[in-house]
Parts: C-alpha cells; structure tokens; sequence
C-alpha cells in the first residue's frame, strides 16, 4: 500500500490518512500505517497542526515551487 501511497505524491504532496483510505479504499488504520512507514523511509514529513496529522512530501513542494 505504501507503494501506491508514494506513486501517488506528484498529485498530492500533503496528505491524510482519511484522504489515503477513501482513495485506496482501506481502513484509516491502514493508512495511517503506509503514511508513517513513507515517513520512516525519509518520504513524508509527519505534522500535527490543530490536532490534525499530515503528511508532507517536502522534495515533492519544492519541486513543484520551483
């Protein structure tokens, strides 16, 4: 699932694990567990804003700043 997660970012560099579930049509759990397995891998940047977690493919930003 992470695979797909990652194949993903180019569209939707800042995501959520609720996002990720409809899209993949998982649990948020599950989510929840790709996300932070991409952020283990140096991938995204977990943040907490508001009591909200988001996960943040920062080269993917800057890039698309450019």
């Amino acid at each position: 699932m992470a695979a797909h997660v990652a194949a993903d970012l180019i569209g939707s560099p800042v995501l959520r694990a609720g996002q990720v579930a409809r899209r993949l049509d998982v649990t948020p759990q599950a989510a929840m567990n790709a996300l932070r397995r991409l952020a283990e891998l140096g991938i995204l940047e977990e943040r907490t804003r508001n009591g909200r977690v988001s996960f943040t493919a920062g080269e993917v930003v800057e890039l698309i700043g450019r």
